[in-house]
């Protein structure tokens, strides 16, 4: 099977609206999987409006992952840059229903 189509059908067995970008095995049979969401925009929690403007990526580690064996799975998170002048934020990290925020 190809890396494209592996990578397919583990983002549909995650089923959580991620895409898996990369599986890694290392000697002791642990995986990590990097996975980032599909979204393209996001609303910034301050003001409300609308970005597709990512300011950067980060890597936040997902706990509590149940899954066959030792696993890690990192979220390749987008950090969103608001562009709107009345607004105080400048950036804002996403976060989703399975993986909410920090400060939620």
């Amino acid at each position: 099977m190809s890396q494209g189509r592996a990578a397919s059908a583990a983002s549909v067995l995650f089923n959580l609206g991620y895409r898996v970008l990369q599986v890694v095995r290392d000697e002791a049979g642990a995986r990590t999987v990097t996975v980032e969401t599909v979204t393209v925009e996001g609303a910034c929690p301050s003001c409300g409006v609308f970005t597709s403007s990512v300011h950067q990526r980060t890597f936040q580690r997902v706990r509590d992952v149940a899954f066959d064996g030792p696993i890690t799975v990192l979220w390749r998170k987008k950090r969103w840059r608001c562009w709107e002048s009345a607004c105080d934020r400048a950036s804002f990290a996403e976060h989703t229903g399975q993986v909410p925020s920090r400060r939620a």
